[in-house]
């Protein structure tokens, strides 16, 4: 038994549930990490929150609210529902999507033309 190995895979599994192989035992270790994260913060979550926390007062009016609140009385929740990607997106979010949809294509194209060759 190596138990390095394990709480190695445990520990990266906690932090992205992608760092651990999928392979063997170590799937196991995947999840206890993935789990382990839920009960972590299913039982203190409340005092990370509280750890994190700002004690400086929040604004209840912002500029987004104000947009949000117009657009509601004037078009209801399908109008919401429906601008929300356009307007309360941050517009660099949607460059950065674009550009990982290119990327991820590309990569797949690749791969896939490598593994049938």
């Amino acid at each position: 038994m190596n138990w390095a190995g394990y709480f190695a895979t445990i520990t990266a599994s906690m932090i992205k549930f992608v760092a651990g192989p999928l392979v063997g035992e170590t799937t196991i270790c995947t999840v206890i990490g993935m789990m382990l994260t839920v009960v972590i913060l299913m039982f203190f979550g409340v005092f990370i929150g509280k750890f994190f926390k700002s004690n400086k007062p929040k604004k209840k009016f912002t500029k987004t609210n104000r947009l949000a609140v117009k657009v509601r009385s004037k078009f209801g929740l399908i109008g919401v529902a429906g601008l929300t990607p356009l307007l309360f997106t941050p517009s660099h979010m949607l460059v950065s999507a674009g550009i990982w949809a290119v990327v991820q294509t590309l990569f797949f194209y690749f791969v896939k033309d490598l593994i049938i060759k």
